[in-house]
């Protein structure tokens, strides 16, 4: 089978490592944004992703594009400033992300004339879900009109907090004692806002609880489309989280592990593969 997309290129100027497959479908209407948790990376946290996408249906016919952001030593808000800005100028004009490697890799600039995606669909993991959510709180006080297009879908979602000890032992550090004086050392901000109860996090819960309650739609930006948990889960709350749908587990997973597919575990692009399907039937 013949490769659906371009080979990844980077975006350059936008989050950190960012970079994008894209489609080769002659009329591309949807995108599909991946974002990494506590000290990932879009390479590393999405792994066999680009590869193995391509086995898809819906992820083929797709832009996909890998988000990344300093996730030790930029605060959440931050970060979620940064990513809805990015998504502010990709539904206003995708081909605008592009210019910085058109004429490094002489790109057709048919590309440049991108159709505005008339979905999106946005895919966090841990503590990508809390800088997911924060963007769109912002895009909304902002009043964007792009925010209808837009659903996500959270792998081991961090937005309930984490158990911030087990957290750095399964990013940084194997010593409990090295995790904590590491983290009093250089005092990493996003600790602080991956706290169970955190002002990051209340902040967010209190003003999703109250635009729910507001627009009672089912699809609300704020209802996550599908939350996957970790059936080995030891890091992050996984109590619901408003009016979310319950969580999804995968036995024998853990948290770090739960979204990267492999040949023998295709089950993450079957799950995206799923919604983006929902998404396309609702369209």
């Amino acid at each position: 089978m013949a490769p659906a997309h371009f080979i990844p290129r980077p975006l350059r100027g936008w989050g950190r490592k960012t970079y994008a497959s894209f489609s080769k479908e002659p009329e591309v209407r949807t995108a599909c944004i991946f974002v990494h948790g506590f000290n990932g990376s879009p390479a590393l946290t999405w792994l066999n992703f680009p590869e193995l996408s391509e086995r898809g249906v819906e992820l083929r016919k797709a832009d996909i594009y890998y988000y990344g952001y300093d996730s030790l030593y930029q605060q959440v808000n931050v970060s979620a400033v940064h990513f809805e800005e990015f998504l502010t100028v990709l539904m206003s004009n995708p081909g605008a992300v592009t210019p910085s490697f058109i004429d490094k890799y002489r790109r057709d600039e048919s590309f440049l004339d991108r159709p505005h995606y008339q979905q999106v669909l946005i895919v966090g993991h841990s503590l990508g879900a809390v800088i997911i959510r924060r963007a769109l709180l912002f895009a909304h006080r902002r009043g964007v009109a792009w925010l209808p297009v837009v659903k996500t879908m959270f792998f081991a979602p961090a937005h309930l907090g984490a158990r911030i000890i087990a957290l750095l032992k399964d990013s940084l550090f194997e010593k409990p004692l090295v995790v904590l004086a590491v983290a009093v050392r250089y005092k990493i901000p996003t600790i602080d806002d991956l706290k169970q109860n955190s002002p990051t996090l209340a902040g967010i819960l209190n003003e999703t609880i109250t635009l729910q309650a507001q627009d009672p739609s089912p699809e609300h930006f704020t209802i996550a489309k599908s939350v996957i948990i970790a059936g080995d889960e030891k890091i992050v709350y996984t109590d619901p989280f408003c009016k979310d749908p319950p969580p999804h587990p995968i036995d024998d997973k853990q948290h770090s592990n739960v979204c990267k597919p492999k040949e023998y575990f295709m089950e993450p692009v079957q799950l995206v593969e799923t919604v983006l399907d929902e998404l396309k039937g609702s369209r």
